[in-house]
């Protein structure tokens, strides 16, 4: 067993596709574990160094640590956490925030959003999603001609990944800037435990009747954009489809409706299992 390693140290060990990382806490490494398994998350753990390097070896990376035993206390107190995220919680982030007290890792700073298959496609192959915030307006136009504003009878969305209820809504807007309703996406888990629903669907669409029309819809997509780094309860989600009716150049608005739900139905908490969708 090599024992010129310094406590607290970087280590790095090559896998395919990317590179692995852990802490040296003297005798052994702690290390998020990940994707250990087929697509099944690993907690933080502490395993041997044979263990961490994987019959691949293992370097130290950076200058020797300044404060070890802070790194060390760091590093243990998060064993058996297990909200391993592959771009926003993953074994560079861990070992980087022990080390250096910054969360981030430069893996998933050159990664595609969707490497990790936490997302699906409902009707391949693009995804929508939000850098740097939750929010995304969306307004419309006639068909042929971008400039000219117009308003639609309803609207609806396809989501992935809808962990938590609450966290994802879609709110309407008419052209007066009033709100016509917001509606909540029900997700796949009641409250966060931070479990992972990886690559369920969810959809939500209101329909108005009379003379309501929407102008603007404002659709909050779980807690983030999916570049973000989060504290507290986590649940990043993307866009697929979007489903709405004909844009019709605006007019004046009438005395309100009613409203007609479509749907908010997580197929992945009312299916209980995913399903190919033909």
């Amino acid at each position: 067993m090599p024992t010129s390693i310094p406590v607290g140290s970087h280590l790095i060990t090559p896998r395919r596709g990317y590179i692995h990382h852990g802490v040296y806490v003297g005798e052994r490494v702690t290390h998020y574990a990940g994707f250990k398994g087929f697509l099944r998350a690993g907690p933080v753990e502490e395993v041997s160094l044979e263990s961490f390097g994987g019959g691949r070896g293992w370097q130290v990376v950076g200058r020797a640590p300044n404060r070890p035993e802070e790194i060390v206390a760091r590093a243990r107190s998060r064993l058996g956490e297990n909200r391993y995220r592959l771009l926003r919680n993953n074994c560079e982030h861990f070992a980087r925030w022990c080390i250096e007290g910054i969360h981030h890792s430069e893996q998933a700073e050159v990664a595609t959003f969707d490497s990790a298959g936490e997302f699906a496609a409902f009707s391949p192959t693009k995804l929508f999603a939000t850098l740097g915030s939750a929010i995304t307006d969306v307004t419309f136009s006639v068909p042929g001609s971008p400039g000219e504003v117009a308003d639609v009878i309803g609207f609806g969305a396809v989501f992935t990944d809808v962990d938590i209820t609450g966290l994802t809504s879609i709110e309407y807007f008419n052209a007066q800037g009033g709100s016509l309703g917001s509606f909540t996406v029900p997700g796949v888990f009641p409250v966060g435990t931070g479990e992972n629903s990886q690559a369920s669907f969810s959809f939500l669409g209101v329909s108005f009747s009379g003379g309501d029309r929407v102008s603007r819809v404002r659709i909050t997509s779980g807690s983030h954009g999916v570049d973000g780094v989060y504290v507290g309860v986590e649940d990043a989600v993307v866009m697929d489809d979007f489903i709405y009716g004909e844009p019709v150049a605006r007019r004046a608005v009438s005395e309100p409706a009613t409203l007609l739900l479509l749907g908010a139905c997580a197929l992945g908490w009312c299916a209980r299992r995913k399903t190919p969708l033909m």
